[in-house]
């Protein structure tokens, strides 16, 4: 009997570590070259495809990605004498079946980042606050059942021995009731206090998440003459797709920039 227990332990054990590793399934790897037709300067192992046109000069080269995005860097410097309008909802992707995929506008995402945020600080607010009543309705209800045992189980005489007791019973059990009522009023405050801390703390991810598209994306901006602006262009990953061609209008003057993706399944 033990032994086929212990070939029955074994079998299940291996069944499940074949599991376990028939879940874990290398991430695809992403490279991106430029197409052969491109102007190219190479800055560190990296593409940098360039064009000059309507006295404004474009820069593109990919960046990087992750499970969800394609993460280019543009850079456009403004030659004429004039102001220039930079707005990288207006980029996209023009793929060879003749779709359009937009670039991500960062003030939307961190309008989206916000409301999520808000809309879980609130929950987690709500859930704290229900929690503390109903801690304080189970010790009201314990109280309420211990004063009426008391009373059923003793005679006259016991009861004038019993009311010190039963008053400090029910000065304890008010007394926590205060005690996880105040708690769970304080929970939010915590709350309010950690969300502070990783609005000013690097190192959290969240924080991470958000300082990208706030402090590193290409956002809306006004370029004088003589100057320039860059940072990172961000697309949904396209994993079908083999071809880009990356479109950068700038005041009715359009930059494309052709990639090649070629993705690898270790």
């Amino acid at each position: 009997m033990k032994n086929k227990l212990y070939t029955l332990g074994f079998l299940l054990t291996y069944t499940l570590i074949l599991g376990l590793q028939s879940c874990a399934v290398p991430a695809a790897v992403i490279r991106m070259e430029p197409e052969k037709n491109e102007q190219v300067r190479w800055d560190y192992g990296t593409a940098v495809l360039e064009k000059e046109a309507d006295q404004l000069l474009a820069r593109a080269m990919y960046t990087t990605n992750d499970k969800k995005y394609l993460v280019f860097n543009v850079e456009i410097t403004n030659l004429s004498k004039q102001d220039i309008l930079v707005s990288p909802k207006d980029f996209y992707l023009a793929l060879p079946n003749g779709l359009r995929v937009s670039a991500i506008d960062p003030e939307v995402q961190l309008f989206s980042m916000e409301v999520q945020e808000n809309r879980r600080e609130a929950n987690a607010k709500n859930a704290a606050v229900a929690m503390g009543v109903l801690a304080v309705a189970a010790v009201t209800a314990a109280v309420v059942a211990d004063v009426n045992d008391n009373t059923g189980s003793r005679n006259a005489e016991n009861v004038a021995q019993n009311v010190t007791p039963n008053f400090v019973n029910t000065a304890i059990a008010l007394d926590l009731a205060h005690s996880l009522g105040t708690a769970a009023w304080s929970i939010p405050m915590a709350l309010e206090a950690r969300r502070d801390f990783e609005m000013s703390n690097p190192n959290i991810p969240s924080t991470n998440e958000r300082r990208l598209w706030s402090d590193y994306t290409l956002r809306k901006t006004t370029v004088g003459p003589n100057e320039k602006v860059k940072g990172r262009v961000i697309f949904p990953r396209q994993d079908a797709m083999r071809e880009y061609l990356m479109m950068v209008p700038v005041e009715g003057t359009v930059f494309g920039f052709g990639f090649k993706q070629r993705i690898f399944f270790p």
